[in-house]
């Protein structure tokens, strides 16, 4: 063996060098082709942070770990493209470094993963708990680019509320994804903090369905005679879809917050 590592070491280039040894180790090691000591130190394992930081780390066999980078990087390759397009036309727009681009190409196969075939989850991956308060503020300082819903943050009033099911804080502008793309359930506590009344799913309007609600509106709310500011105005579906009313524009209408409280509370 010892001839035979010198002759490859003589003829071949490292790459190969390296390849020839690795198939070396499999035929020669007395375990096979996987020793029981290899084989417990695949897996994954999590820790999480006071912050919320969740950090992995994990060893897969050589067919996982192949499969399992390719997925991602091919994800991230695309938010790559994506980015490299935008910045054509903004040179100011930001390109993601490389491993927050694999992050989020991770994430998108874990969301794309969890779906059935028809479209629904089994369970929410996340739960988020944020009182009405904090969540308006934050919708208007995505139009405005202010920070005031940072500012409303109190963990010791239920209107400061912004964090997950399990209790960790998270800011705002960390929980703006999952506002607007995720399932809404009002929930609302008497002054000791006991439930009152809670509700099931509801959806928010997505940003150009919403524009074009209020294109339709012409700027106003849907309420005769109502003259409330612009900055009021809220999209809201006419069949609730907790009546399964589809969230779509032939079933929305613009309302003003104060109104469409008072729809709520009807």
């Amino acid at each position: 063996d010892q001839l035979l590592f010198v002759e490859w070491a003589q003829t071949l280039e490292w790459t190969d060098w390296l390849k020839a040894i690795a198939y070396w180790l499999l035929a020669a090691d007395p375990d096979g082709e996987l020793d029981p000591e290899r084989a417990a130190s695949y897996g994954v394992t999590f820790r999480t942070d006071r912050n919320g930081d969740l950090h992995l780390q994990g060893t897969l066999d050589p067919i996982s770990g192949d499969a399992l980078k390719k997925a991602v990087e091919h994800e991230a390759q695309k938010i790559l493209k994506t980015q490299q397009d935008a910045q054509e036309q903004d040179r100011d727009a930001d390109v993601l470094p490389v491993r927050n681009r694999r992050m989020i190409g991770l994430m998108r196969l874990v969301s794309r993963g969890f779906v059935r075939d028809d479209g629904t989850v089994p369970f929410p991956l996340v739960n988020m708990v944020m009182s009405q308060r904090v969540a308006e503020a934050l919708l208007d300082d995505l139009r405005t680019g202010d920070d005031t819903a940072g500012d409303l943050l109190d963990p010791f009033d239920i209107d400061g509320r912004c964090e997950t099911i399990t209790g960790i804080p998270v800011h705002p502008r960390r929980a703006w994804p999952a506002l607007l793309v995720g399932l809404l359930r009002r929930q609302i506590f008497t002054p000791d903090g006991k439930t009152a009344e809670y509700s099931t799913g509801t959806r928010l309007f997505p940003g150009a369905m919403r524009n074009a609600l209020l294109v339709e509106a012409r700027g106003t709310c849907a309420t005769p005679g109502c003259d409330a500011p612009f900055h009021w105005l809220q999209a809201d579906h006419i069949q609730p879809a907790t009546n399964h009313g589809p969230t779509s524009v032939a079933n929305g209408q613009i309302l003003c917050q104060p109104d469409n409280h008072a729809k709520s509370d009807s």
